[in-house]
């Protein structure tokens, strides 16, 4: 057992579940906007969604596009799908799904616990986020996960988005930590596992769907399916 001592968690699909909150969201504004009888499939709609914003999130996280694009055009491509070209739809898809999301409070099982048992292991915990700094505050307001976190480190502010190694570095130093006594927990490959091994740090990467990984060059140093299995490994 190597002597961590303070770990680094991204937020979404690792502690703060993305896919259900999103949905949730997705059937309030459907029903809000009246789009039922075009959207008859929340779940399916979901799905969409999640394919065209992964496309765009690789392009902000190397910067190729705007943090205002990204928010405005995932939904202009998505509701196009769905045979709906009007702006003013557009424009209130994307304001009232950027209020309503982070207000979903469903985290992944037992990571209240599991949080509670690091923190009385004396570990020190901190987000490291690419996510929009006004909407990842909420969510962990939301959640009441937030005062489990000595320090939240989101990309938006610090300038730089994982798996770049300046936002670890910035981490570490925020922190006073090393390398060696700090260990990075996430579900995204490229941004917390390969970003953190990559800086130097340990990794757990939380895989709960048990997907193989395509690359097989990755190899975290650990893997979890469940957030509690942290508490075999700390």
């Amino acid at each position: 057992m190597k002597g961590y001592k303070y770990l680094f968690f991204d937020l979404d699909r690792t502690l703060w579940d993305y896919e259900i909150n999103s949905l949730e969201a997705f059937k309030d504004i459907i029903s809000e906007l009246k789009l039922n009888s075009l959207i008859n499939d929340p779940a399916y709609f979901k799905e969409r969604y999640s394919y065209h914003n992964e496309v765009l999130w690789e392009q902000y996280k190397t910067g190729e596009i705007s943090k205002e694009y990204l928010s405005c055009k995932r939904f202009e491509i998505l509701l196009e799908e769905f045979n709906i070209n009007d702006n003013n739809i557009v424009k209130q898809f994307e304001s009232k799904y950027l209020l309503k999301v982070p207000t979903k409070n469903n985290l992944f099982p037992h990571t209240i616990e599991t949080l509670k048992y690091l923190v009385n292991k004396d570990y020190q915990l901190s987000i490291i986020t690419n996510g929009f700094e006004e909407i990842q505050y909420k969510k962990m307001e939301n959640t009441n996960i937030k005062h489990f976190f000595k320090h939240i480190i989101i990309s938006e502010k610090v300038g730089v988005k994982k798996p770049a190694p300046k936002i670890f570095d910035y981490a570490l130093k925020k922190c006073k930590a090393s390398k060696s006594n700090s260990l990075m927990i996430g579900d995204d490959l490229e941004s917390d596992i390969v970003g953190a091994a990559n800086f130097g740090i340990d990794q757990v990467f939380y895989n709960p769907e048990k997907t193989k990984t395509q690359k097989q060059f990755i190899k975290p140093t650990y893997t979890i399916s469940e957030i509690t299995e942290l508490t075999k490994i700390l």
